[in-house]
């Protein structure tokens, strides 16, 4: 299955308790018939899975989405003075299938946790630029 472009809000973070609509975290993920993330169709893919956080007062952070059996989802960000090669991404909590109104909660290498929700799912090709 192709990914899907998915956008999601900060709902809530430390120093945000109410969130910010400005904040947005855009996914290139494949979704199984439950609307979860899949991983069959993330280690058959031989493109990368893109991640992009936009925050109003920082540059654009990129990266990619990974996948371990044992850990669960992430995302590597590119450029990162903090993060080795060899450590482990910002963890991605995904309790509910991805849809409009679902929340995943980012873990930051630092501790930090940011809570997303879900405002949009679109075929890559629907998304347009990003």
């Amino acid at each position: 299955m192709a990914p899907l472009k998915l956008v999601l809000v900060l709902a809530s973070a430390p120093g945000q308790p109410e969130g910010d609509p400005a904040t947005r975290l855009e996914l290139a993920i494949a979704l199984d018939a439950a609307g979860r993330p899949d991983p069959v169709a993330w280690r058959s893919d031989p493109e990368p899975w893109h991640a992009r956080l936009l925050r109003p007062d920082l540059p654009p952070r990129s990266g990619d989405v990974q996948y371990d059996p044992d850990n669960g989802w992430s995302i590597t960000f590119f450029g990162m003075a903090a993060q080795r090669p060899d450590m482990p991404g910002a963890a991605l909590a995904i309790p509910a299938p991805l849809r409009p109104g679902e929340y995943v909660t980012l873990t930051d290498i630092d501790g930090s946790e940011l809570v997303f929700r879900v405002v949009g799912v679109a075929g890559m090709d629907e998304a347009g630029p990003s």
